[in-house]
């Protein structure tokens, strides 16, 4: 189209069809695989997401088992899930201060590595003390690893993209109640308790593989917002 034609074009109301390909790059429905390599992270990160969140929630279905088991109260086995939950609620602000100033996928990396060893660590020892130190243990690699995939998942998706980035962390609390929750019932009622905790160990080690092997880099928090200034 010649600049005559163009100008002949709009001034009866219409409008050219620009087809450079500066113009078919900015249009959004034309970069699928931009789209692609910014969601792909987010989903890596929210599947981990929800194997972190199934471990918090699956014990609930299992205290009768662990109760017979250990040869302890109801009451004592429950102590599992309280030790975890007010672990996680004290620890995850002080693990956000301690590890602020790391790259963020070697944050995630090494929180579900501590959460990887802490299972097996839960599946493995003796007496009831032994999985009650564990539980301990997993509620700090927990603490850290959420708050930063959710942080994680939002810098990288940008401002246009942040909720759905966010919305796919933070779905795995709910697919973790309702598919986590009977899952680990069933498996913890034919294997035993032990076999469930090896099971999250398994997916635990699945999901820092595809960490290492998907997810960019990203700067610390305090970086991020002094580079953004």
């Amino acid at each position: 189209m010649t600049c005559e034609q163009r100008d002949a074009f709009l001034a009866v109301g219409g409008e050219p069809r620009d087809t450079t390909l500066f113009s078919l790059l900015a249009k959004p429905g034309v970069r699928p695989r931009a789209r692609a390599s910014r969601s792909s992270p987010a989903r890596s990160t929210g599947a981990c997401g929800r194997c972190v969140c199934t471990e918090g929630f699956m014990i609930a279905g299992l205290l009768p088992i662990l109760a017979r088991d250990l040869n302890v109260s109801l009451v004592a086995a429950g102590h599992l899930v309280t030790a975890f939950s007010l672990a996680y609620a004290i620890g995850a602000p002080v693990m956000a201060v301690l590890t602020a100033g790391l790259e963020r996928r070697r944050l995630l990396a090494v929180a579900l590595s501590g959460f990887t060893l802490a299972n097996l660590l839960a599946a493995l020892a003796p007496g009831y003390f032994g999985p009650l130190a564990a539980r301990l243990l997993l509620a700090l690699p927990a603490a850290s690893f959420m708050p930063a995939a959710s942080g994680y998942a939002a810098t990288l998706g940008g401002p246009e993209r942040r909720g759905r980035a966010l919305s796919m962390v933070t779905n795995g609390l709910t697919l973790a109640i309702i598919a986590g929750v009977p899952l680990g019932v069933l498996v913890g009622e034919g294997f035993g308790w032990r076999a469930t905790f090896l099971g999250v160990a398994g997916l635990a080690a699945l999901s820092l593989l595809g960490i290492l092997a998907r997810l960019p880099r990203q700067p610390p928090a305090a970086r991020c917002h002094g580079q953004s200034g």
